[in-house]
């Protein structure tokens, strides 16, 4: 008897039996229907106080069939500020499959716009993956998840052709993963599984590059937090633009060290965080003595002063690799960030 109770409430146990263990008692629906056998809902089973329960059914299933774009959106960004949206994107991946595409497009441009925010104080990482990386795997998720890979494209269009500049750099991310999965980057192969079909792929590439030319003459991409994204994109399809585009940044000394923030390599190791230069992938741009001067240039200038903090360490890092005599020939030059902190107080 208490072992037929225990089969029935445990599935993986009957298997230690013989017995059949359906897909249906996988982890996902074992969560969504609160089983004592998910292990996110056990302790529930033993705890007094509902407190600990942050995200119930109820509102999950609200958020999927009933709440409109605004309402999402509102219930979104409170997610974000008491830094619980991993909790509800768990919540959700167990229903993903379940989803209608027309609710899927509803939920897609919400956290498109979500990924917009700021999640500085989100530091709830107890699922591994970043906030933003979470809901940026469960759009792709939703689209993977649909069977019709035109209707798709047809979305991912709409969604191009209706971007503002800030959302730029999240659909060349999208667009970035379609194109290494049709193995379009080099090193890459084809894969079988893509969110459109190959058919469709030329007139998503149109779109995007439209959509980069058009905001180019009133955005700096160099300041994206997307800009690998966005680089690789508009290289592979457009490079003779894109060089002419950077150039005519370069034009400009506070630019320099943003451009070699997209090719400059960073390490932690048992000496502490360092930066090396070694890349020469901005050579087709600006030649490293061209470089140098325009960032010599910016020591003590108000240009500097108005820099992210991430660029200013780049640019005295940079600065400091120039001037760095190799101690043996061949040797990797490194910088290091006391140095970096130590120089930086004098520009």
């Amino acid at each position: 008897m208490i072992v037929n109770v225990l089969k029935s409430l445990f599935p993986q146990f009957a298997k230690i039996f013989g017995e059949i263990y359906y897909a249906s008692d996988l982890a996902n629906e074992l969560r969504k229907k609160n089983r004592i056998a998910s292990r996110d809902r056990f302790d529930r089973y033993f705890n007094l106080s509902l407190e600990d329960i942050q995200i119930s059914n109820e509102v999950i299933n609200q958020t999927i069939y009933h709440y409109t774009k605004e309402k999402l959106d509102e219930y979104f960004k409170l997610l974000i500020e008491k830094d619980i949206i991993q909790d509800y994107l768990r919540e959700l991946h167990s229903y993903l499959s379940d989803i209608s595409f027309e609710r899927t497009k509803v939920l897609i441009e919400s956290f498109m716009k979500l990924l917009l925010l700021d999640f500085s104080n989100c530091t709830n990482h107890k699922y591994l993956s970043s906030p933003k990386s979470a809901i940026f795997n469960v759009i792709m998720e939703l689209f993977t998840n649909n069977e019709d890979k035109h209707e798709n494209s047809e979305f991912i269009i709409s969604l191009i052709n209706n971007a503002n500049k800030e959302e730029i750099g999240i659909l060349c991310n999208l667009v970035e993963i379609i194109e290494i999965r049709f193995g379009r980057f080099k090193n890459t192969l084809k894969r079988n599984i893509n969110l459109i079909d190959e058919s469709d792929l030329e007139s998503v590439e149109l779109s995007i590059l439209n959509k980069l030319e058009k905001f180019s003459p009133i955005s700096n991409y160099l300041e994206n937090e997307d800009i690998i994204s966005i680089y690789k994109v508009w290289e592979l399809l457009n490079e003779e633009k894109l060089t002419d585009y950077i150039k005519k940044l370069l034009e400009h000394s506070e630019n320099v060290p943003k451009l070699l923030s997209l090719f400059l390599e960073t390490y932690n190791s048992t000496n502490g965080y360092h930066w090396q230069f070694d890349n020469e992938g901005y050579y087709k741009y600006i030649s490293r003595q061209e470089a140098y001067n325009k960032i010599k240039k910016l020591k003590g200038s108000t240009k500097f002063k108005m820099l992210d903090n991430r660029f200013k360490e780049v640019a005295v890092a940079f600065y400091l690799w120039c001037n760095k005599v190799d101690k043996e020939k061949n040797l990797e030059k490194r910088v290091f960030e006391e140095e970096v902190k130590e120089e930086i107080k004098m520009w």
